[in-house]
């Protein structure tokens, strides 16, 4: 494992809706030398819920809301940490709303101070985009722009990191 001690303890927190998203946030955390957790939704997303072709399934409403929907989340612990990088699919070109939620409960708790957050995407045709996230966290905490990761290997989340640790 490469020294990465500049970006400082970090924490892999990561949606994943199919498992792609899951795959990349397991390779950046391995390569961190930490363990993903996994962020899903409260209820968790059913495979009707994902059918964005349906005009009322739960990711359509949320999409629908343009990025006012909170929708619950199941807990994660997040360590106390100098960098947290946030994973997830792009759904319409955006993260989830459940990433959203997140986001917005971890700054309500004040566990973001002093804490850079690093956004990363995946997606099959879209460009990563974290806008909705650094507004959410406003000004006061530090937001790298979003990095897309589709099929990343650990070794380029390596190259990435370094990159970042500079």
């Amino acid at each position: 494992m490469a020294d990465f001690s500049k970006v400082g303890k970090a924490a892999v927190v990561y949606f994943s809706a199919t498992g792609t998203t899951a795959r990349a946030a397991k390779n950046l955390a391995k390569a961190l030398g930490v363990t993903a957790q996994r962020l899903h939704g409260n209820p968790d997303y059913t495979t009707a819920d994902l059918d964005w072709n349906n005009a009322n399934s739960r990711v359509s409403f949320e999409h629908e809301s343009n990025g006012t929907a909170r929708p619950p989340f199941a807990p994660v612990d997040v360590p106390d940490v100098n960098t947290l990088f946030i994973g997830y699919p792009t759904w319409w070109g955006k993260e989830p709303a459940v990433v959203d939620s997140f986001v917005e409960s971890l700054k309500k708790s004040g566990k973001l101070a002093n804490v850079t957050v690093v956004p990363f995407a995946t997606s099959a045709s879209s460009p990563a985009d974290g806008s909705r996230i650094a507004a959410i966290l406003g000004s006061d905490i530090h937001v790298v722009p979003a990095q897309l990761v589709t099929g990343w290997s650990q070794a380029r989340f390596e190259s990435w990191l370094q990159q970042l640790a500079k």
